[in-house]
């Protein structure tokens, strides 16, 4: 089930409320070091510290601003390579949880 499905189609006829629970590929797959899959989930595993982070202070309102605008940029707009404080201060949270 993707996210946008969820929150765009089911979320509103069902009363859903989600609580959004980020987790890593690093983490869960234990991919080799120096492969390419490695080093694509290294960099989501800074992600999820972020995230992690923004919970921490911004709750799950937050998170969910923060997932939305990561999923915009790596999935709609293919861009792989932006600047996590950039997602943030785009999601309207505090660019300083990029230091996470």
């Amino acid at each position: 089930m993707t996210a946008r499905w969820v929150v765009d189609e089911v979320k509103d006829q069902r009363d859903l409320q989600i609580t959004w629970q980020p987790f890593s590929l690093l983490l869960k797959n234990q991919p080799a070091e120096g492969t390419p899959y490695y080093d694509g989930v290294l960099r989501t595993y800074k992600m999820l510290r972020v995230m992690e982070s923004v919970r921490a202070t911004e709750g799950n309102d937050g998170v969910f601003a923060l997932y939305w605008e990561l999923g915009a940029r790596i999935h709609h707009d293919k861009d792989r390579e932006f600047d996590i404080a950039d997602a943030l201060v785009a999601a309207g949270l505090p660019a300083m949880h990029a230091e996470a």
